[in-house]
């Protein structure tokens, strides 16, 4: 008895059905044997590549067969007269040539971006410097917000500074119109060393963050306090050099810290030679900026650290790098910081120092980041600096310059005058 299966007949392939089963078996058929018979041979038609080029002279020559893998596509009516694709997978083979200016610029940027996130060797631990992370109030001696005389708690408050020949003002300003964020930190320390009218001030100027900035602002003038106390016979600019680089080699111990400041610092230091005078040391990295006149001439203390610079050119590429559009490797502006761990290699720490003897009698001091100089002169800042009654009013004058003649970037301005 056969079983009842009302589905019995939907079992049994129609005649449509095997003639299409025909159909596909036969073009299964022509397509392997046409498989079998492709050839890589100059006679017969070369397969196309998969290339970004479309221009006929950048098309690579054929490849060996070795290193293909060859497949075909068509249609499933393949007794249609339209053409058969058949591509052509690459193994090992050569890439295709390209423009030369386009490859420089391919592996400048290869370059730049591997040197970005490249861990450099960390420079050894040093001890001295992680006591200078957590500070008392008191010599928490940088702040970003402008000068409030009014407010006698305020750092930067010269109503409540102490009586001496040296007088100081400080201004800055974030330029919000182009800035979203304060990079800039200073630091500024009368009776340095607790020797009477010895005087230190500083300007950090800060890129890729505020971090490096922020924490020179806070601890460069104790490193160098503590290597002035433990080093009395070695040159003062040793010493200066040894603390940007202690500085320096500080940064490249943290992890993944890639902030870093071009930084300007200037030590008044009362002449052991001549009772009326200052040794002045100033003393740079980077862009910022340091300019003195003594009311005859102006004299630019400091030396801009930038790529446009032969000699520092010539450094950068001697140690294996490059500078591209003014930028080492394409990258950083300057070519000497703080910090910047992630291209030591090329961007050192190292100062540029100067030291000269001034009266204690007179004498206009400006130090100021790129924000001013960018777009002010060294001869304009110190007309601006002595037309203005005090140093106070001086500064807030020049980084009123700075912004009337369109500056783009954070602007600090120190203004220290000399007067018996």
């Amino acid at each position: 008895m056969v079983p009842n299966d009302s589905h019995a007949k939907d079992k049994i392939p129609s005649k449509d059905f095997q003639a299409s089963s025909k159909k596909s078996s036969l073009t299964k058929n022509n397509i392997l044997s046409k498989l079998e018979n492709l050839s890589l041979d100059s006679s017969s038609p070369k397969p196309s590549v998969i290339t970004n080029h479309t221009s006929p002279q950048n098309t690579p020559s054929s490849p060996k067969k070795s290193d293909l893998n060859t497949t075909e596509i068509c249609n499933s009516d393949c007794s249609s007269s339209k053409t058969t694709k058949r591509v052509a997978l690459q193994r090992n083979t050569v890439p295709p040539p390209i423009n030369v200016k386009d490859a420089k610029l391919i592996a400048q940027k290869s370059l730049a971006q591997k040197l970005l996130f490249m861990s450099p060797t960390p420079s050894p631990p040093t001890s001295a410097l992680d006591s200078f992370n957590d500070l008392s109030p008191s010599s928490q001696l940088s702040n970003d917000r402008p000068h409030d005389p009014q407010n006698p708690n305020s750092p930067n408050n010269t109503s409540s500074l102490p009586k001496s020949i040296i007088k100081i003002g400080v201004s800055t300003e974030r330029n919000k119109k182009y800035r979203r964020t304060m990079e800039d930190s200073h630091s500024f320390v009368y009776d340095f060393c607790s020797v009477k009218d010895q005087f230190f001030a500083a300007i950090f100027d800060g890129h890729s963050g505020k971090t490096a900035a922020e924490w020179c602002g806070n601890n460069f003038h104790l490193v160098l306090q503590e290597l002035l106390n433990e080093n009395p016979d070695l040159p003062i600019e040793q010493i200066i050099n040894n603390t940007f680089v202690k500085v320096d080699n500080y940064f490249s111990t943290l992890e993944r810290s890639r902030s870093g400041c071009t930084a300007v610092t200037a030590l008044l230091i009362p002449s052991s030679q001549n009772i009326s005078s200052f040794d002045l040391y100033v003393a740079n990295v980077g862009d910022a900026r340091c300019v003195y006149s003594n009311n005859l001439e102006t004299i630019r203390l400091t030396y801009d650290h930038k790529g446009d610079d032969q000699f520092e050119a010539n450094r950068i590429i001697n140690a294996g790098g490059y500078v591209f559009n003014g930028r080492v490797n394409g990258v950083l502006a300057v070519t000497r910081s703080l910090g910047d761990s992630s291209m030591k290699q090329f961007v050192v720490g190292n100062p540029y120092v100067s030291h000269i003897n001034i009266p204690k009698s007179s004498g206009t001091l400006v130090l100021a980041c790129d924000g001013l100089w960018d777009v002010c002169s060294d001869d304009m800042a110190i007309k601006l600096a002595n037309e203005s009654p005090d140093p106070q009013s001086a500064a807030e004058s020049l980084v009123q310059y700075a912004v009337d003649n369109f500056s783009t970037d954070n602007i600090s301005v120190i203004v220290i005058k000399l007067s018996s």
